[in-house]
């Protein structure tokens, strides 16, 4: 279950149990159109849109996502590397370099985050 409750104010707006079913829906799977959503929360097409239009303006709904299967794409092995760089190195250096080694492991590059410790 979500972390926030049913009927409960939020930044946005208030939130009931037709939002949260939607959100546990959309949660299970991304894609679902609004014609497949829409007899599971007994709304009309607009009405199911319209919904998820303000989840998603209101910043409950961030983004929609997909998980690969890497078998499919001929990538069985799933790996995620963590790189910490010296400070002296230089970040066009280290571009060059992961952009070679993305290439001969053929390797999707994913979003960089900065870290301190």
């Amino acid at each position: 279950m979500f972390a926030f409750g049913m009927g409960r104010k939020r930044g946005f707006d208030y939130m009931d149990e037709i939002d949260v079913k939607l959100l546990k829906l959309l949660s299970e799977d991304s894609g679902q159109t609004a014609t497949q959503i829409m007899s599971r929360v007994n709304l009309s097409i607009p009405a199911v849109n319209k919904r998820i239009a303000k989840l998603k303006s209101g910043g409950v709904i961030e983004r929609f996502t997909i998980q690969v299967n890497p078998k499919q794409i001929e990538k069985p092995v799933l790996a995620f590397i963590m790189v910490v760089l010296n400070q002296n190195l230089q970040t066009d250096d280290f571009q060059r370099s992961s952009r070679k080694t993305r290439t001969l492991w053929s390797a999707m590059p994913l979003p960089a985050s900065t870290i301190t410790y």
